[in-house]
C-alpha cells in the first residue's frame, strides 16, 4: 500500500463520503437512513454527550445520552440533512427498544464504535449502553 503525501491525502479525503445504510423499521412503518458522521459532526456529537468537567478529571461520556444522541445525529434524509434536532432527544428515548437497538447498533458500527474498534461489546461503547 502506498503512503500518501499531503496532496494525495487531501484529494482522496475530499472524494470520500461517510458510510450510510437504509434500514427498515417495521415499528415505524418505513425505512430510515443511518449515516456515519464526518470529523466535524463527530466533534459536535462529542460535545453533546460529554459530562461536565470535574476538577482535574477528564470529562466522561454521559451514558444516558450516548446512544439516543447518536441516533439524533446519524438519522438523515435523502439529501443527507439530519432528520432530528437535539431537542428531539426525549422522543428518541421513548422509541420501542427493538427499533432503538437496531438503529443504534448500525449507527455505532458506521461510526467505528464497534467491538473490534473499541474493545467493547456491541451493546456498549466506552461503558455507554445502547439501551433506550
Amino acid at each position: 500500500m502506498d503512503i500518501l503525501n499531503r496532496a494525495a491525502l487531501l484529494e482522496a479525503a475530499s472524494a470520500a463520503s461517510c458510510p450510510q445504510e437504509t434500514v427498515e423499521v417495521p415499528e415505524f412503518g418505513g425505512a430510515v437512513i443511518v449515516r456515519g458522521m464526518s470529523g466535524a459532526q463527530m466533534a459536535e456529537f462529542d460535545k453533546a454527550v460529554m459530562g461536565p468537567i470535574d476538577g482535574d478529571k477528564p470529562p466522561q461520556v454521559d451514558q444516558d445520552l450516548f446512544a439516543p444522541m447518536l441516533l439524533v445525529h446519524c438519522l438523515v434524509d435523502e439529501k443527507g440533512s439530519r432528520l432530528l434536532k437535539d431537542s428531539d432527544l426525549p422522543k428518541v428515548k421513548a422509541w420501542p427498544a427493538s427499533a432503538f437497538r437496531r438503529l443504534a447498533t448500525i449507527a455505532m458500527r458506521l461510526n467505528g464504535f464497534t467491538e473490534d474498534a473499541a474493545g467493547n461489546s456491541p451493546e456498549t461503547v466506552n461503558g455507554a449502553s445502547i439501551s433506550a
